[in-house]
């Protein structure tokens, strides 16, 4: 099954400028399950106006999906996603949005086709390398349809069913770029 790798669109101007400060051992990039408590809402700093709303993904560290966002995932079949209440403000202009929910993608599958892979040379390696040409080994990966890179757990993975469902809605979300993956 092929997929694609979920990343912000560059596109999008304005966004989130700063995550909540949460202590460890709390952690969105992991894959496991945050059973800590959190504050509620988490809150976000953002540069986004009511002329530049937010767009339904936004991240810094911490992904954060529109509400809308999350329940096109999930009618498209994701149901490994932990989500939590999130407050975007823009202290500047004092503008809140409140629809929108810090995700943790809970789920790591090793599935990278190392040799076949290129990542960006001036990038320290895992956990904050960028894959320039991924290629993953479809074996590996069962039918998940959304997780995260074990070899880079900041790298969330998308199958090609969903995202084609995601992109080719009439909901016309903003924020996401789905770049393609190769398989072995």
């Amino acid at each position: 099954m092929p997929y694609y790798m979920l990343r912000n669109s560059p596109q999008e101007r304005r966004g989130i400028t700063a995550d909540p400060r949460l202590q460890p051992p709390v952690s969105f990039q992991t894959g496991a399950t945050i059973t800590s408590p959190l504050p509620q809402p988490l809150v976000f700093a953002v540069d986004t106006t009511a002329q530049e709303p937010p767009a339904d993904y936004v991240r810094y560290k911490i992904p954060v999906f529109s509400d809308r966002l999350i329940k096109a995932f999930e009618t498209a079949g994701v149901d490994n996603l932990q989500v939590f209440p999130a407050k975007l403000e823009n202290a500047r202009t004092g503008e809140t949005w409140e629809q929108f929910k810090a995700v943790n993608i809970i789920g790591l599958i090793s599935c990278l086709a190392i040799a076949e892979s290129r990542a960006s040379p001036e990038l320290p390696p895992l956990y904050s390398f960028d894959l320039a040409d991924l290629v993953v080994e479809d074996a590996r990966i069962g039918d998940a349809p959304l997780f995260r890179l074990a070899e880079s757990p900041s790298v969330v993975l998308v199958s090609s069913r969903v995202g084609d469902l995601i992109m080719d809605s009439t909901d016309n979300f903003r924020g996401l770029e789905f770049r393609d993956v190769g398989s072995v």
